[in-house]
């Protein structure tokens, strides 16, 4: 929900991975998102072409640039 929320703003967070993901309660399934130091506004006239985020969680296509 929070992912749906910020795209609706155009907002991208570039750095998604579970440490990002936290749970806040099992019982009601609780989810926070965290860390938001690469996130940027998206402006769908340009393009985001930075390689920005935790190489671990990056496709090697990306890494290898």
């Amino acid at each position: 929900m929070a992912l749906n929320y910020m795209h609706k703003k155009n907002i991208v967070h570039r750095d998604l991975k579970p440490e990002n993901i936290l749970i806040e309660s099992l019982e009601n399934l609780e989810i926070k998102l965290t860390d938001f130091g690469f996130a940027t506004y998206f402006d769908q006239k340009g393009k985001l072409d930075e390689v920005l985020g935790s190489p671990l969680y990056m496709p090697p296509e990306i890494v290898m640039k």
